[in-house]
């Protein structure tokens, strides 16, 4: 325990909580250990560990006061041209200080570079300015909001009056702002990264994987969900350093195989009450809303899928409930997706980046885990005592799966083809539009409050083509994939995860205008090999996917509302009650939380009018009837007010309630009120 205390005290002289949690926060678990009882030496080396890392810290932060220092000390020796050089040190300083800022390093690389390009002659002023662009990036990126509003009034005391900066005095307030940044609340917290199974596993529960899958025809018609037909490998580019392009090993990422004209789709997994959200982008052009792919969360946009409620996504989002499939082209002759929004190819792959909910948003925990835990407790209780309880297997959720029972042995493979990797025109792969397929891609019913985004994990997909696949892993790639003759032959059935109820992301209008791979070859004159089926798809082959009922929608959505109305989110309760309306207009509970919720945030016309509603449905809602007594009493209708408080108190006349207290209350001001109003002027 003593040496717990000294621990704790030497984290107490890093300062702030921020800084503690964002350098030695990863060393949390060494004090676990110490209780547990770890060996003596084990312990010995945490200490030393967690001291190093103090060291690191105090040191770097008497550089910055120390570069403070000599910038002062050039001022005062009109010594202009050494400012720069410590400005950009003191932001290295930081940079080593919060490792969490992660594109730090990167800005400050690139003023350099800058410098570098413009040649020696600039001038030191300029050399300071661009360090002033690159700690405005730095706190418009990881500042809170109230932190950026703090350095905006920094900036509006020191230029106050001055019609010019003197750079010295600029250097220093730069410097400022660089200790101001130490405490920062927003750096990058990357999520864990692995792989399994040809899955990417992310963070605690997301998972990701590419499978192959039959491309459908660009006839003009609908299709249901195709089948998957396996993962595709995906292997981690370091591991391949020697044999990767340069820019690939500076990206990082993964690879997988695909050959030209091949569709794929990706799956995705995660659990229902922790969800994580994903950016999915083809060529840095965000499938779900046509933009240029970044990592940031906007309110009136959503451009990312709810991960687990969207299962699939198939292609680019270019319809009401409908998608163009992804089909894997070579780069440079301006068939995909990549080519036609920014009339450039030169990235091609997938960007996908997952983000994590905030903290406390959902549970750490899975609820019914917890719960068959004291389930199992309370079984071994009563077993002790003799009694013997019942026990069954329950039935579990099945994941839903697109994979048909076929027998791959049947169907012959095309030959794989045989280039050279040094002879390859086009190393990457990017995704062009195929047909048509219906697919909704969800609404985000959490609301974007729900996620942060300084919990992340970006992941680079470099997709290659079967023979540089072969050259640069040295393993062979999956055969080609099965034909439409093949799908008819074996009877493989469609799929279908239409939801008729659920509401859908609109699709991005850029991607209305996306040529599909059969449309630019006829434009061009190529012959086409597209699959073409010789007959309708009868609806008997196509399984329809299980998804919630609307009345299961319904509950989970209500639930989800009252949990958020019960932890104060009520913006949310009022956002997750709207939803479960839409679904079932003439239920009362969804009425009641939002009136509670809108009440709760001042908004007492809503509430009134919900209230209302509910008690049209329910006459006798106390809740509601209560809330009504509240809103109407804050909007001035005191007859109406107490009138209905007169009816809770007869509904409930326990005093010592709230409901009652609140009734009560209302009903001895209302009277008041009124008396006031019908007391005779005197003249």
């Amino acid at each position: 325990m003593l040496m717990v205390c000294t621990f704790q005290r030497l984290f107490r002289l890093c300062g702030t909580k921020s800084r503690t949690q964002a350098n030695l926060g990863a060393l949390d678990p060494i004090f676990i250990g110490v209780h547990l009882g770890e060996s003596e030496s084990s312990i010995l080396s945490a200490s030393e560990r967690i001291a190093n890392a103090i060291n690191s810290y105090q040191a770097n932060f008497k550089n910055i006061e120390a570069a403070r220092e000599r910038i002062a000390n050039a001022i005062n020796s009109s010594a202009w041209d050494d400012i720069p050089a410590v400005l950009t040190e003191a932001l290295w300083h930081l940079a080593e200080l919060r490792p969490d800022f992660e594109e730090l390093p990167q800005w400050i690389s690139e003023a350099e570079d800058r410098k570098a390009d413009q040649g020696v002659a600039l001038k030191s002023t300029n050399l300071v300015e661009n360090n002033r662009r690159v700690i405005r990036k730095l706190c418009q990126r990881y500042g809170e909001r109230s932190e950026q509003n703090e350095i905006c009034q920094m900036e509006s005391r020191f230029v106050q009056g001055r019609v010019e900066l003197p750079m010295g005095d600029l250097a220093l307030f730069l410097t400022d702002v660089v200790k101001r940044a130490l405490n920062f609340g927003n750096g990058v917290r990357k999520l864990s990264l692995a792989i399994e199974d040809n899955k990417v596993l992310i963070g605690r529960n997301t998972r990701i994987s590419f499978n192959r899958t039959l491309r459908v025809p660009e006839d003009g018609k609908e299709y249901p969900l195709p089948a998957g037909f396996g993962r595709l490998p995906i292997l981690r580019v370091e591991d391949y350093a020697d044999r990767v392009p340069t820019k690939w090993l500076e990206e990082g990422g993964f690879i997988i195989p695909l050959y030209q004209r091949e569709a794929l789709f990706l799956e995705f997994s995660g659990v229902k009450w922790r969800p994580t959200i994903g950016k999915v982008a083809v060529g840095r052009v965000n499938a779900v809303s046509g933009k240029p792919y970044d990592l940031k969360i906007r309110a009136h946009l959503q451009d990312y899928v709810v991960i687990p409620d969207q299962r699939w996504l198939d292609g680019i989002n270019s319809g009401t409930g409908t998608v163009k499939q992804f089909v894997a082209m070579p780069l440079g002759e301006g068939y995909t997706i990549e080519a036609q929004v920014t009339d450039e190819e030169k990235h091609g792959g997938f960007q996908i980046v997952v983000f994590d909910p905030k903290a406390g948003r959902f549970p750490e925990r899975d609820p019914e885990e917890l719960e068959a835990a004291y389930a199992y407790r309370k079984r071994r209780s009563l077993s002790a005592r003799g009694f013997q309880g019942r026990s069954g297997a329950g039935a579990g959720d099945v994941i839903a799966s697109r994979a048909p029972a076929w027998d791959a042995d049947d169907h012959v493979m095309p030959a794989a083809r045989t280039a050279v990797f040094g002879e390859e025109k086009v190393v990457e792969m990017g995704i062009a539009a195929g047909g048509t397929i219906e697919q909704q891609i969800h609404e985000d019913t959490y609301g974007t409050e729900s996620w942060d985004e300084s919990a992340i994990r970006e992941i680079p997909i470099h997709i290659v083509n079967s023979a540089v696949y072969e050259q640069i892993t040295g393993q062979k790639a999956p055969s080609s994939p099965i034909t439409v003759e093949s799908y008819q032959k074996h009877k493989i059935p469609w799929y279908s995860d239409y939801e008729e109820k659920g509401r859908a992301v609109a699709p991005a209008g850029i991607f209305k205008r996306i040529l599909s791979i059969g449309r630019i070859d006829r434009n061009r004159g190529v012959a086409s090999a597209e699959p073409s089926p010789k007959r309708e798809i009868h609806p008997d082959e196509i399984v329809r996917i299980r998804t919630p009922s609307v009345e299961e929608r319904f509950r989970s959505l209500v639930q989800r509302a009252q949990r958020s109305s019960q932890n104060q989110q009520y913006k949310i309760a009022v956002r997750e009650a709207s939803l479960a309306l839409d679904l079932l207009t003439e239920q009362a509970l969804p009425f009641q939380i939002r009136a509670h919720a809108h009440l709760c945030l001042g908004n007492a016309l809503d509430a009134e009018a919900d209230a209302s509603a509910c008690l049209a449905i329910e006459p006798n809602n106390l809740q509601a009837l209560s809330v009504r007594t509240m809103a109407s009493f804050h909007l001035g209708e005191y007859l109406l007010a107490r009138n209905d408080a007169e009816k809770v108190l007869t509904q409930d006349p326990n005093a010592e309630s709230p409901n009652a207290k609140n009734a009560l209350f209302v009903h001895q001001q209302a009277t008041l009120e009124l008396s006031k109003a019908n007391r005779p002027r005197l003249p």
